[in-house]
């Protein structure tokens, strides 16, 4: 009644190399999309100062 368990496979150089180049390349494919999502979702700068813009708008407030 003894179960025989299969051999489990020794982890060598080319599954390491292998696994290290996969993991790399999720973590730079996610980023591109990161990337390309913020930049195409954000139009740039809709003022041209923002510190010339908080004073008119402290000028309104003390309007």
């Amino acid at each position: 009644m003894a179960a025989s368990s299969p051999a489990a496979r020794p982890i060598t150089g080319r599954f390491v190399l292998i696994t290290t180049i996969a993991f790399f390349a999720v973590v730079i494919t996610v980023n591109m999309v990161m990337m390309r999502l913020a930049i195409t979702t954000l139009p740039g700068t809709e003022v041209d100062s923002a510190y010339s813009a908080s004073l008119a708008y402290q000028n309104e407030i003390a309007a």
